[in-house]
């Protein structure tokens, strides 16, 4: 079940929400960035968002983008799953303090 805390962490126009995954896309700076939230790691429930995604991007016709930190190699393995390629590193400044984050991106078909 997705947690109170995982829907307050869906950022921008929510485009899909069920007991076990929420997505939603934020527009910034002309880009659309991905928030995705599931239940639990299961293997039905990853492919069942991997669809729900793929349809979502074809329906919204334009890449999407994600942020991850450059040390979490549990969400870079999930953008991979989601079929997400690493587009470049970038130094932001948010929140008081700076670091360096990984962009990825999802080229629709």
């Amino acid at each position: 079940m997705i947690t109170e805390k995982q829907k307050k962490a869906l950022k921008g126009k929510l485009l899909h929400l069920d007991n076990d995954i929420g997505i939603s896309l934020e527009d910034l700076h002309g880009s659309a960035f991905c928030h995705c939230q599931v239940s639990k790691g299961s293997p039905s429930i990853l492919r069942r968002c991997k669809n729900i995604a793929q349809r979502l991007l074809e329906e919204h016709k334009r890449d999407v983008y994600a942020i991850c930190k450059v040390k979490d190699t549990l969400h870079k393995k999930f953008l991979t799953f989601m079929g997400f390629k690493f587009e470049n590193k970038k130094w932001i400044s948010a929140q008081g303090s700076d670091k360096v984050v990984e962009i990825w991106r999802l080229e629709r078909c």
